[in-house]
């Protein structure tokens, strides 16, 4: 025995007829199976003549096997004599682009057998690995030591008279990073 909510009888529903297919003539009866034939392979003489129509001409395009980072040679080194009006904007590591209050230290990694390095981060949240002796900043400034809290930086600068000298600034991790509070 059930009880039930509504007072209507349930009522079954309705099975979907069936589409109708549309009448063919007997022409397209005829028509339908060679429409369904697949188109012939292109034979020799139609390969050939295709391929005396394209020709190609690499003249004023770029050599697409010739290797997108060079290394520098072992007795060459960069000259540093002048800031960075000197050196085109193309050319500048995406460290040399922010000056160094844009950067935060956010890591120092000490290894026993190897060179310590650190990770800074810019404004937008990408982080970069840097190591002694790396270009950084807009002034271009080289990393001249990394210990256990700070980055020492010596930067190109210069003073009221013209004279250029070097600055040391120093990137150091704040004690909310260490741990400490």
């Amino acid at each position: 025995m059930g009880i039930g909510a509504c007072n209507k009888p349930a009522e079954t529903p309705k099975k979907p007829e069936p589409a109708a297919k549309p009448a063919l003539d007997k022409t397209q009866e005829k028509k339908a199976p060679l429409a369904e034939k697949k188109p012939s392979a292109p034979t020799p003489a139609d390969v050939q003549k295709s391929a005396v129509e394209f020709t190609y001409d690499p003249a004023g395009k770029p050599d697409p096997f010739t290797p997108l980072i060079t290394a520098i040679p072992s007795g060459k080194q960069i000259e540093r004599t002048a800031g960075p009006a000197e050196i085109p904007a193309a050319e500048l590591t995406p460290l040399q682009k922010y000056d160094l209050s844009e950067l935060k230290l956010v890591a120092i990694i000490l290894q026993y057998n190897s060179e310590p390095t650190a990770m800074v981060e810019d404004k937008a949240g990408y982080g970069y690995i840097i190591k002694k002796g790396m270009l950084i900043g807009k002034n271009n400034g080289i990393i001249k030591e990394i210990n256990g809290t700070s980055v020492v930086i010596d930067e190109k600068t210069g003073d009221a008279a013209g004279a250029e000298k070097m600055k040391p600034t120093t990137l150091t991790i704040t004690n909310t990073m260490l741990g400490e509070k």
